[in-house]
């Protein structure tokens, strides 16, 4: 239990506050690059879509897989004090009402519900089945997603679809 916490969770948490980094420091850096005024106005009304963006996929999915291990790594943690081995933190729920009569496991369980949504891209299934994390992990090569630059500024579009508008 100890080690959970003090290592393996902690740990975990480092590498995705890392991984997190290192996406948000390239975004700047192909933000400062590509948005100048010279460039906006020349483009115009039109759009340009970035091309290979390999950096940013290998820290994309470093960020993803530190971020179930750490979920994952916590939840062991928390299932330890109740003698029980299983680490899913998707699947900790079910464990965690069986023995809800612990002030602990009413507590995670809160939590869970509380945030589990913020965690879907690497915990719930997306796309033919498959969380993001399984994609990575077991199926394919995800890119974290392409650029676009417009009028309005520069655009990220990811795995997802969604586009993140520009700050």
């Amino acid at each position: 239990l100890v080690n959970s916490v003090l290592g393996d969770v902690q740990n975990a948490y480092s590498a995705v506050l890392y991984h997190g980094e290192n996406v948000k420091a390239i975004e700047c850096e192909v933000k400062s690059r590509v948005l100048t005024d010279d460039i906006v106005k020349l483009i115009g009304n039109s759009t340009v879509a970035g091309g290979n963006t390999l950096k940013l996929d290998f820290e994309y999915q470093a960020f993803v897989l530190a971020f179930r291990c750490c979920l994952d790594y916590w939840t062991k943690a928390i299932n330890a004090s109740a003698k029980d081995e299983s680490h899913s933190f998707r699947g900790a729920p079910k464990k965690w009402q069986r023995i809800s009569d612990r002030m602990t496991f009413q507590k995670m369980l809160k939590i869970h519900k509380e945030y589990s949504l913020e965690f879907a891209f690497a915990m719930y299934f997306q796309k033919e089945g498959k969380s993001l994390r399984d994609r990575i992990a077991h199926t394919e090569f995800v890119s974290a997603g392409v650029f676009n630059l417009n009028i309005l500024g520069l655009y990220f579009y990811g795995d997802t679809g969604r586009g993140m508008p520009p700050e």
